[in-house]
């Protein structure tokens, strides 16, 4: 068990290794980090009961009796999955993990460990891709009136660099606060830009202000 976490404390994925009754026995500085839990192992319990994951139809996966842990102790392969987690510090965070057995010969043990990654933007990411996605399919009167093109035009053209800028970062799904970071203005600048950007498009939201960018080619 000791080599086997000396070779986990390094790895930039986080680490927990649970016994045979699912009893968290070692976590490593980066699970630690992402679940926001003091590195003392003394204050770990049960993994079920510290992360407390649910799949994406907010079903509850992490229980006493855990069939991913259960075939993975029987040597069957287990697929990578992801869980809704949530942590101490951050909130819900959204986890891939890949479960797998160790034996420990010298000591007749088995553990099972879990390893995982932090994928939650990648996550928000996706979900308002598919939500974007879905509102380009509903928002079909946001497509140019050949009628009022010339119109149209104009409030794009009214459009200063920065409220382009922030547009841009709206379209790659990054809220009020992380556009102020990239673009290192406060997040007050941010919203008033955001809500220019609106007014010029004639638009009441911000998916719909990105929807109607797409259609009207606005993004280079």
């Amino acid at each position: 068990m000791s080599e086997l976490a000396d070779d986990l404390e390094t790895s930039a994925d986080g680490a927990l290794v649970v016994d045979e009754d699912l009893k968290i026995v070692y976590a490593n500085r980066s699970a630690q980090r992402i679940l926001g839990y003091h590195p003392d192992g003394s204050a770990y319990g049960y993994c079920y009961q510290i992360m407390r994951g649910r799949d994406d139809r907010q079903q509850l996966v992490c229980r006493e009796y855990c069939l991913v842990a259960r075939r993975a102790s029987l040597g069957e392969p287990v697929s990578n999955f992801d869980l809704n987690v949530p942590t101490k510090i951050k909130g819900d965070r959204w986890l891939n993990m890949s479960v797998l057995h160790y034996s420990d010969k010298s000591q007749g043990s088995s553990y099972i460990v879990h390893l995982f990654r932090d994928i939650t933007q990648k996550k928000r990411d996706a979900e308002f891709a598919e939500r974007l996605i879905a509102a380009a399919r509903q928002h079909d009167s946001l497509r140019p009136d050949p009628h009022s093109s010339h119109a149209t035009s104009r409030g794009h053209e009214r459009l200063t660099p920065r409220e382009r800028e922030v547009l841009t970062l709206l379209a790659e799904g990054h809220g009020t606060r992380e556009i102020a970071q990239r673009l290192s203005i406060s997040t007050t600048t941010t919203r008033n830009h955001i809500q220019h950007v609106l007014q010029k498009l004639n638009v009441h939201t911000r998916l719909e202000a990105v929807v109607h960018a797409m259609n009207n080619d606005l993004f280079e």
